[in-house]
């Protein structure tokens, strides 16, 4: 299931996340319910027309999957930013030496 997070998640759980009083709360479990299709073949789905949903409950920890992914959001950022730094060191370095193997002194202007 992709998850998102709408703005007052993130607002609840900054709150109890930066309130000591409060701070227990961030791993409570809640109950939540919610719909998702029932995967049928192709066949089936054309012959019915209408597409099937089941009911899933279940409890999670809401606050604890939000500063997870806030957490990986954070790393995934900072890996594509030193990859692209690192991108250009190497781009940089080999056209310093392809123009010293050319010979060609550079002149700035």
């Amino acid at each position: 299931m992709k998850e998102s997070h709408p703005g007052y998640l993130q607002c609840y759980c900054d709150y109890l996340k930066h309130d000591k009083k409060l701070k227990a709360e961030l791993k409570k479990k809640v109950a939540v319910s919610y719909t998702v299709p029932v995967k049928k073949d192709k066949k089936e789905r054309e012959d019915e027309g209408e597409e099937e949903t089941r009911q899933v409950d279940e409890n999670v920890t809401l606050c604890w999957e939000y500063q997870k992914d806030v957490g990986i959001s954070k790393i995934l950022g900072q890996s594509v930013a030193f990859f692209i730094i690192a991108v250009n060191t190497i781009l940089k370095t080999v056209i310093i030496k392809l123009i010293q193997w050319i010979g060609e002194d550079t002149y700035s202007k």
